[in-house]
């Protein structure tokens, strides 16, 4: 944290696969509930504990479980599910009270509508569906319409190098038929809130710490149209400039 002035919100992903080592996934999700999330709690090494229910990965039930625990001993739970299958992940991460489900590139559109009205953040990731190329998207339409608040990310990971917030907010719109402003507020506010940090980031409102990121366009819709252009003229962290002119004058 101290190479960066951006506050970094740390998450434990002690859950996310089974290890090679591991004698199955029902052993190493005691071993993750039994001896490393008490450790993580104790230490407080992170805010939330990040659980995979993914086909071939964790089931239901195991996530279920460690969903639960955590709720137990005091730390939110965010799930990866639904990445490249049906997994009961977007059920699962919502009866249990999970602050985010993250991808949900297959979650069945039947699922979304019994499920219904949620407080847990729908994730979407453009960049990961068009790099893996799956053969469907994230129903983000069903999801607003079922008020179902979403957050657009980009998913840079160790497999995805998507390090443009702009770019993944300029696919966004077109991939999942949404509109430029619902990709902005998902991409700022809503992301935001999905990690607790909405009452002082992700809008600029008076009181609020002052993160922005300044762009060289008219119109917020042309975020948009603007593929790969080089918009980004300015980053403000905690009400300092880090980057582009002002930071240099600063």
């Amino acid at each position: 944290r101290s190479l960066t002035p951006m506050e970094l919100v740390v998450t434990f992903l002690g859950a996310h696969v089974v290890p090679k080592e591991a004698d199955d996934a029902n052993a190493y999700a005691d071993l993750v509930l039994d001896e490393l999330l008490p450790r993580v709690v104790e230490e407080e090494l992170a805010e939330f504990h990040d659980i995979t229910c993914e086909r071939g990965l964790f089931t239901s039930e195991q996530a279920s479980r460690m969903l639960e625990r955590s709720s137990a001993v005091g730390i939110p739970t965010r799930t990866h599910a639904d990445a490249w299958a049906p997994s009961e992940g977007w059920s699962t991460s919502v009866a249990g009270a999970a602050v985010s489900a993250e991808h949900l590139t297959f979650t069945p559109d039947e699922e979304i509508r019994d499920m219904g009205q949620t407080d847990t953040f729908a994730v979407l990731l453009p960049a990961a569906e068009l790099i893996y190329m799956t053969d469907t998207r994230a129903n983000a339409r069903l999801f607003v319409d079922n008020n179902v608040p979403v957050a657009i990310a980009t998913d840079y990971c160790s497999s995805i190098h998507a390090t443009s917030l702009v770019l993944t907010i300029a696919l966004a719109a077109p991939w999942f038929r949404i509109s430029p402003g619902e990709a902005i507020v998902g991409a700022t506010l809503n992301a935001a809130y999905s990690l607790h940090r909405g009452h002082d980031r992700g809008s600029i409102d008076v009181g609020k710490r002052g993160d922005l990121v300044i762009l060289d366009c008219e119109h917020p819709n042309e975020l948009c149209l603007a593929f790969g252009a080089p918009l980004v003229v300015g980053v403000v962290t905690g009400g300092h400039p880090v980057h582009g002119a002002a930071a240099r004058l600063a």
